[in-house]
């Protein structure tokens, strides 16, 4: 129930056989290769290689995007939440490459998002155009060809405010001006200037003054309510194409599977050709460094001697600094916890794996959150039926199982706290199941939540503890003294502070808690004096 031992080696083998004892490596399960040595890349095969990744990656990404949802019943659901990938045997993926022309799905996939595309830009500038429109739709002429050789229009807004004036000003100085007012909002109008041409200097003039905003519309279609009519129909027509563009796109998911393995396929080829191309190769040798489990070792060196007897195989020291894989062993009953700890982080190959002793803490906490009997026969029962109906293989149980053991704990706990699917039991006491459940019972937590919370207490100071001896465990087993000590000055001072509190409120014995008392002062000041040793500056070791 560690991180498990892991052995760096070494091999070298003929260079004619380089291809084959790779791709065995790849095929054997915890082997990482370790391409230390710097070689001769073929950059042509490997940015064929990116170039065919990046198109089965777009093609991908397309089709998820475009997919219908598939409807899914509850168990197909089930089988889901732990699949952990598409299995495929070796020929169906040998077969799947042969067969399987991925390079004419991408085409049609690229060609379907360009459509969708332009169409959806063209949706958005007619939408534009429309709102740059409606404010004029009561416009009964097409303003842009009115204009001639003598006549000239322009377009504005201007403040109501300022309206009455222009008119009159217009009025009063008798100039050549008809001014034709379309709309107007809370604060301003838009209004139509017909003007004379050798009027011209005179209306600037005046649209100066007045602070006229001029207006450019879009190429009209005859009057603007007409303009407006055209573009909506257009509109309809490019959401039409889109829908049928879509339809097409959601097609190419039959191919889903298909360009899945292609692209596992693909990625395979590319981190062959990598760890190949940084081989150390001389004329008729290659050598090449990587890290495996070390109980795996002599299986790997069989089967290496299975594909040919013109390989070495050797064991070499591991350098100090040197970045090792991490491989987590535990038993059946404490993987499943492994997910658990890989949410903060897998443990560095020389520390401790924290797994089974966060495992009990884990189950009793999930317990208390949930604490209702009833949801955790749930949570169980469902996990546990997944398992047997799905026929789901040992190795992707992990999360069922630990879907189990938390409805195990919440099954114990809410059956103490008189927990059932958020029933009151006390209403329903002349039940006779009722009277059963309420004998299990031994506290409330509405009624009496101090007692739970004391518990609380309680057991978030056990998991401190424990934490802190394990790591003065893990200092002292890398014989690390100055680490070790610092814990075990926390764990001194805690434990004092335990014991004060049970002197003082569960003994209620002076004496007891005077020794108890004592003992912290001595905890606090051996941390005062000892935990800022590091610091250089006396006011931080303080």
């Amino acid at each position: 129930m560690a991180v498990a031992e892991v052995a760096k080696i070494g091999l070298i083998g003929l260079k004619g056989e380089q291809d084959k004892v790779v791709e065995a490596l790849y095929d054997f399960s915890q082997v990482q290769i370790d391409n230390i040595a710097e070689g001769e890349i073929n950059n042509e095969d490997l940015s064929k290689l990116e170039y065919q990744l990046a198109q089965l990656k777009f093609t991908l990404d397309f089709i998820i995007r475009h997919e219908t949802p598939e409807k899914l019943s509850l168990r197909q659901k089930l089988a889901n939440l732990g699949n952990q990938g598409l299995s495929v045997s070796n020929d169906d993926v040998a077969r799947t490459i042969a067969d399987f022309d991925f390079t004419e799905i991408t085409k049609q996939a690229e060609e379907t998002e360009a459509g969708l595309n332009l169409k959806q830009s063209q949706i958005t500038n007619l939408k534009s155009e429309i709102d740059e429109l409606e404010p004029w739709q009561d416009l009964s002429f097409n303003y842009q060809k009115t204009g001639s050789e003598n006549i000239n229009t322009k377009l504005g807004s201007i403040e109501l405010a300022k309206l009455d004036k222009l008119i009159l000003d217009i009025n009063t100085k008798k100039l050549p001006v008809e001014v034709v007012k379309i709309a107007k909002d809370g604060r301003e109008a838009k209004i139509v200037f017909v003007y004379l041409v050798s009027a011209t200097s005179k209306v600037q003039e005046l649209i100066n003054e007045i602070e006229l905003k001029e207006i450019t519309l879009p190429l009209l279609d005859g009057t603007p309510k007409n303009t407006i009519s055209n573009k909506r129909k257009e509109i309809e027509q490019n959401e039409k194409e889109i829908h049928e563009l879509e339809k097409k796109a959601n097609g190419l998911s039959q191919h889903k599977i298909n360009l899945q393995i292609a692209f596992d396929y693909t990625t395979w080829q590319r981190d062959k050709k990598e760890t190949l191309s940084k081989t150390k190769s001389q004329i008729r040798t290659f050598y090449l460094t990587g890290f495996v489990a070390k109980q795996r070792l002599k299986e790997l060196e069989n089967r290496l001697k299975e594909i040919t007897e013109n390989v070495s195989l050797t064991e070499i020291e591991i350098e100090p600094d040197e970045d090792i894989p991490v491989i987590l062993t535990n038993n059946n009953a404490i993987s499943p916890f492994e997910s658990v700890t890989n949410i903060y982080g897998a443990p560095k190959s020389i520390e401790l794996d924290p797994t089974p002793y966060l495992a009990p803490f884990f189950i009793l906490f999930f317990g208390l959150c949930l604490s209702d009997a009833g949801y955790g026969i749930l949570l169980a029962g469902l996990s546990f039926l997944a398992i047997k109906v799905m026929k789901i293989p040992r190795a992707k149980q992990g999360f069922y199982r630990l879907l189990i053991y938390a409805g195990i704990s919440t099954i114990i706990i809410g059956a103490l706290f008189g927990g059932w699917f958020g029933l009151n039991l006390d209403d329903m006491s002349q039940n006779v199941i009722a009277k059963a459940l309420l004998s299990v019972k031994i506290i409330d937590p509405v009624s009496n939540p101090l007692t739970l919370l004391v518990f609380s207490l309680i057991l978030g100071g056990v998991q401190v503890i424990v934490g802190i001896v394990i790591n003065l465990y893990y200092q002292l087993k890398r014989n690390d003294k100055g680490k070790a000590f610092d814990s075990g000055v926390w764990l001194f001072f805690i434990l004092g502070i335990v014991a004060w509190l049970v002197a003082g409120q569960v003994l209620k014995n002076e004496g007891l808690q005077m020794i108890a008392q004592y003992w912290l002062y001595a905890a606090v000041a051996a941390m005062v004096l000892t935990q800022g040793r590091r610091q250089k500056n006396v006011i931080m070791k303080i």
